[in-house]
């Protein structure tokens, strides 16, 4: 699954503001594929 790989990636490089960015971007994700 695409996003646990880049949760995974942003995770390893350990930056707190580019994990917060990957999570808005993933729940704006989810929320347009629910449509």
């Amino acid at each position: 699954m695409v996003i646990l790989d880049l949760e995974d990636s942003v995770a390893a490089s350990g930056t707190k503001e580019a994990r917060g960015r990957v999570a808005r971007a993933v729940r704006a994700f989810n929320r347009e594929r629910e449509r």
